[in-house]
């Protein structure tokens, strides 16, 4: 019951091994694995190719749940999409990539069991994403302002993704020119930023031979961030493809219920609401 029929050995194989979601437990971990898929859902803007990608966040936190609730690597099914993102990493004031949970992502293997899916499923690429809700501007601004640091970070990401067995990086920025610390040049240095990165991974690949870093990026669905955020059409030119914040559309700060993640608006939608669908954000990337 693979999403991947090509991979009718392996998953035989990844069958005997019993490897948690295959187990006596299959119903239940299956359940989870796509209840993490809703909860953490994105709309993929595919940039240069029309090639299907089934793309997927693990949240390292969640093994912290209780009980049934918690999830960790051993609990994904490397056949359900095409491209797993760990999320989150950051980066330090010397700009070096970083985890944010040592102790799990690198003591108790976190990264590791996470990449280590790909020898259960050869066409699976796995991703780090640094950032998230957490990060915020006040570490991204001042970074992507200063062209020696980004000189750096795009030396250290190379480093730290090939150490860590990672296919690629994820940029989570939530967000560019808003929240504490943000600036109004945001924009243009966070594309300069994404510039800089797709270069070096370029160069990368042609000086050793191996196949290229993939770049990507979380982006918000809401029309105002969008605007001035992001400088899309410079963006699409270095990024393999967008990952559309497509959920909380709507949340519990508004008066009534709605559904957090519409692929259209509701014909009593009003004014306030015109933007907040997937069906116009998708087409306004």
């Amino acid at each position: 019951m693979y999403l991947n029929k090509n991979a009718t050995s392996a998953k035989s194989e990844y069958s005997r091994h019993s490897i948690e979601i295959v187990n006596s437990k299959s119903r239940t971990d299956i359940c989870r694995w796509l209840i993490l898929l809703i909860s953490l859902s994105t709309w993929t803007k595919l940039t240069d190719s029309k090639e299907m990608r089934v793309v997927c966040y693990y949240t390292n936190w969640s093994v912290y749940r209780p009980g049934q609730a918690k999830f960790s690597p051993q609990n994904i099914n490397p056949y359900l999409c095409t491209h797993l993102v760990y999320a989150f990493g950051g980066f330090t004031k010397e700009n070096t990539l970083k985890p944010f949970d040592k102790y799990q992502d690198i003591e108790k293997g976190g990264y590791a069991k996470f990449t280590g899916l790909k020898t259960y499923n050869k066409n699976l690429k796995t991703l780090i994403a640094i950032g998230g809700w957490n990060e915020g501007s006040s570490r991204f601004s001042p970074m992507v302002a200063n062209a020696e640091r980004r000189k750096e970070l795009v030396k250290n990401a190379v480093k730290f993704l090939r150490q860590n067995h990672f296919d690629g990086l994820d940029l989570d920025w939530e967000y560019p020119t808003f929240r504490d610390g943000g600036k109004s040049r945001d924009r243009d240095n966070y594309a300069q930023l994404v510039k800089e990165l797709r270069e070096e991974f370029e160069r990368e690949s042609e000086k050793t031979g191996r196949q290229r870093l993939l770049l990507t990026m979380a982006v918000p669905a809401g029309i105002e961030y969008i605007n001035k955020g992001y400088d899309v059409p410079k963006l699409t030119k270095y990024l393999d493809w967008m990952n559309i914040l497509s959920y909380d559309y709507h949340s519990a700060f508004e008066p009534a219920v709605n559904h957090h993640a519409p692929l259209f608006a509701l014909e009593e939608d009003n004014e306030y609401n015109y933007d907040t669908e997937l069906n116009i954000v998708s087409t306004y990337y």
